[in-house]
């Protein structure tokens, strides 16, 4: 019995299966890796590093998307298991408590003896002599006369805006309108570029005020300003234009896009913080001079023999007129010693006696 030959459409489903085949293989691997969650989490994690990077090179997208999920996060935790966390920052919170602790312990006790060093010298007297003339404290006539330079505030502010984004103080316990200053220094930097008629990307760099000068250090977005007191070295310039370069390394884009949040950029605080700084004048050693030294012993000597003659005189004398005063039928009424010239005694006398 023959067999029927096959129909010319069967051929061709046959052809169609066999060359899609590999299609429909792929398809339904690429099908069960997505329905497979494991391997989906295997593939992200390889290129979730590359990921983020590429994410963070484009801007602070990422960033704000996660800040609210890893605020939300870090607080549950810190609520539920805070030892977890106590013990996670306790070596790096106790090393800096106790930095902390002895850098102002040393720097109280070096304060203290500077001042006693001060107080009883020549110098320290002229010193105090002077803080009375002008009105000022004496430590502050100390600091001004032993100072080569201090950073007193330091300013970063927005070039667009005007605005100041973070404020840095030598001095603590000193409130300044910083937002004031601020603009006051792009006025000032506007009036300079408008009288001498220079280019916008031209800015005044130094000028100064009183007993302080202020360096200005420009950036892309943003500059620095520093108040200075005495004299700085070129040295502090190129730590502000390191300070500049890594602000704008850190938050360029921020800065490019700042609406008026000064907040976002308390972070940039460890950036600036090694600018403020201060030298002080090295302590010359004592120059004693044998002859001054004897001249002033001799002098407190006699001046010692001299309290010494007077209070023995001043005694004799007491003991005298309280002895007359205790001889019968004599009164003493009066009785006045003189150093220069005689010395004069009154009093009435019984005739009976």
């Amino acid at each position: 019995m023959r067999s029927s030959p096959r129909k010319p459409v069967d051929d061709l489903a046959e052809l169609r299966r066999l060359i899609n085949q590999p299609e429909r293989d792929r398809l339904q691997d690429l099908q069960d890796r997505l329905d497979d969650k494991e391997q989906r989490a295997h593939e992200m994690a390889a290129v979730l590093p590359e990921a983020l990077t590429l994410s963070s090179d484009r801007g602070e997208e990422l960033t704000r998307a996660l800040r609210p999920a890893v605020e939300d996060s870090v607080r549950e935790s810190v609520e539920k298991r805070p030892e977890v966390f106590i013990n996670a920052l306790h070596p790096i919170i106790g090393s800096v408590v106790r930095r902390s602790v002895a850098e102002s312990l040393r720097t109280f006790l070096q304060s203290l003896n500077q001042s006693l060093e001060q107080s009883f010298s020549w110098q320290g007297l002229r010193w105090r002599i002077e803080a009375l003339r002008t009105g000022r404290s004496f430590a502050e006539i100390v600091m001004l006369r032993s100072l080569v330079y201090r950073v007193e505030q330091i300013f970063l502010i927005h070039r667009e805006t005007s605005l100041a984004l973070l404020h840095l103080s030598a001095d603590q316990t000193v409130t300044q309108d910083s937002d004031m200053v601020a603009g006051m220094l792009s006025a000032i930097q506007d009036f300079t570029r408008d009288s001498f008629q220079t280019g916008q990307d031209d800015a005044l760099e130094e000028f100064r005020v009183g007993d302080l000068q202020v360096w200005i250090v420009p950036g892309r977005h943003a500059y620095l300003a520093a108040a200075i007191q005495g004299n700085p070295p070129r040295e502090l310039h190129r730590c502000l234009e390191d300070a500049v370069e890594r602000i704008h390394t850190l938050r360029g884009s921020a800065l490019a896009k700042f609406s008026g949040d000064a907040s976002a950029f308390a972070s940039l605080r460890p950036e600036m913080e090694p600018c403020l700084r201060a030298q002080f004048k090295a302590r010359e050693p004592s120059t004693s001079n044998p002859r001054a030294w004897l001249a002033l012993a001799l002098g407190a000597g006699l001046v010692v023999a001299a309290l010494i003659v007077a209070l023995r005189s001043e005694r004799h004398w007491r003991d005298f007129v309280r002895r007359l005063n205790a001889s019968p039928g004599i009164a003493v009424t009066q009785a006045e010693k003189n150093w220069f010239t005689r010395s004069r005694i009154a009093g009435l006398r019984d005739p009976a006696v």
